[in-house]
Order: C-alpha cells, then sequence, then structure tokens
C-alpha cells in the first residue's frame, strides 16, 4: 500500500538529482551567498505563503469527500422511493432504473479518471437528466405527488453535485497563485543551495529543506484535482461508496 504513488516518493524521484548538485556546489565551492538573517526569512516567508495557498485547496478537498457520500445519498433516496413504488403498482419497472443508475455510476468513475486527459462528465450529466424520463413516467401511472418531489429534488442534487466536481477537475484553483507557489519553491531551492553551507550538517538542512518546498508543491498540485482514479495513488479521493451501492443494486434484483 506505502509503495502506491505518493506525493512522498514522487517528491523523493525529484530531490535525487538535487542532492548530487548540493554535493557539486559545496566540493567546489561555487555556493556564493553567505548565510544571514536574510536568507532565513526568505526560506520563512517562501514557506508561509505556499502553506496559505494550500489551505485554500485544503478546504475545497474536504468538500469533495463529502460529494462522494452526498451522490450515495441522493441515489439512495431516488432507489428507495423507486421500489417502494414497484411494491405499489407492479408496473413500475427496476430493472431499466437500476441500469440507469448504473450508467450513472459508471460513466462518473470513467469520466474523472485522469489518464484520459481532462475529466469529461458530461456522459454522467446526461445520464442523470435521463432519469427525468423515468419520473415522467411514473407520473402517468400515478405516483403519489410526494414521491415525484423527492426524487426530482433527488435528481437536481445529483446534477449539483456533478457539476460542482466537474468544475473542480477541470478548471485549476487561482492559476497565478499555483504560478507563484512554483516560483517560491523554485526560487527557494536556489536560494538554499547557493547558500554557503560550511559543515555537512549544513548541507543536510539544505537538502530537508528542498524537500519539504517540493513537497508543498506537488501537494499543491494534487489537491487541486482531487479526484485521481486513473493513478493508482494514494491521495485520490476514494469512490468506494459508489461502487458499493452499484454492487448492491445490482445483487438485490438478480436475488428479487
Amino acid at each position: 500500500m506505502f509503495w502506491r504513488s505518493t506525493v512522498a516518493i514522487r517528491t523523493l524521484a525529484l530531490i535525487a538529482p538535487l542532492i548530487l548538485a548540493k554535493f557539486i556546489l559545496y566540493h567546489y565551492g561555487l555556493e556564493f551567498l553567505s548565510p544571514n538573517l536574510l536568507v532565513g526569512s526568505v526560506v520563512t516567508g517562501a514557506l508561509f505563503t505556499v502553506g496559505f495557498i494550500m489551505a485554500g485547496l485544503v478546504a475545497d478537498y474536504k468538500e469533495a469527500e463529502k460529494m462522494t457520500v452526498e451522490m450515495r445519498v441522493m441515489l439512495e433516496k431516488f432507489w428507495g422511493e423507486a421500489k417502494k413504488l414497484s411494491q405499489v403498482n407492479p408496473k413500475f419497472e427496476l430493472k431499466m432504473l437500476r441500469q440507469q443508475l448504473e450508467l450513472i455510476i459508471e460513466s462518473f468513475i470513467k469520466g474523472v479518471n485522469s489518464q484520459r486527459g481532462f475529466p469529461n462528465l458530461k456522459p454522467c450529466i446526461q445520464a442523470i437528466k435521463e432519469l427525468e424520463r423515468y419520473i415522467d413516467g411514473i407520473e402517468r401511472l400515478g405516483a403519489m405527488p410526494s414521491s415525484i418531489s423527492r426524487m426530482k429534488d433527488a435528481i437536481e442534487n445529483l446534477l449539483k453535485i456533478v457539476f460542482r466536481i466537474y468544475y473542480m477537475q477541470r478548471i485549476a484553483y487561482l492559476p497565478s497563485a499555483r504560478l507563484l507557489a512554483d516560483i517560491l519553491a523554485f526560487g527557494t531551492i536556489i536560494v538554499v543551495y547557493f547558500t554557503q553551507s560550511g559543515p555537512f550538517a549544513s548541507v543536510i538542512v539544505s537538502i530537508i529543506i528542498s524537500y519539504f518546498m517540493l513537497y508543498l508543491r506537488n501537494l499543491i498540485h494534487v489537491l487541486d484535482t482531487p479526484f485521481r482514479q486513473g493513478e493508482k495513488t494514494q491521495d485520490d479521493i476514494s469512490l468506494f461508496l459508489l461502487k458499493e451501492f452499484h454492487q448492491e443494486i445490482s445483487t438485490k434484483l438478480i436475488e428479487v
């Protein structure tokens, strides 16, 4: 599990050549900046700014985690109302609805697969809108207005959630801020690497600071795209609730 792609491992791959570069600079005396309070202030200010940028993305990431729960709740709500109607009136067909709900889940998982380039949730959005046809059908069969209202609310909320996720996946959060984070990260590394190290311990400190800056920079890019199903990473938002629901409605229908 640990060896799945993580920010820590990817950052380690980036820092490896920098370690060699630092030792070369130290060995040949190419460090021309003297350690002083100004260098420390630059590093501290960069860390604070990058951390501030990351804080805004953490809020969106946590919101995205809640969205999968809300999607499951809305799907459960729609499916539950449909099962009640089928018990009252045998003409209410569950098979077609089950297939449509499965299509919604499958198209959503496929749509947020980052290996396919830009996320494409249009098929999922269209699949949700197709549920309105089901509602039109059960209205003609005399379904209770309260049930119809709850099912329409579920469709509306599903659309809101998927549109929000589509926006989050497609649009970069404050592109200028991400550029600033990149500039600060690499600028800090340059300052630290050309600062006179002195003892061997100072070289290690420089490497640690560089690793920390690159780690934050990579974490910002991860948080900006919370759904990363195609990367097999530990940092993507889990969709196990939707997959469980997909399995549940398929199994229960077979049992019936």
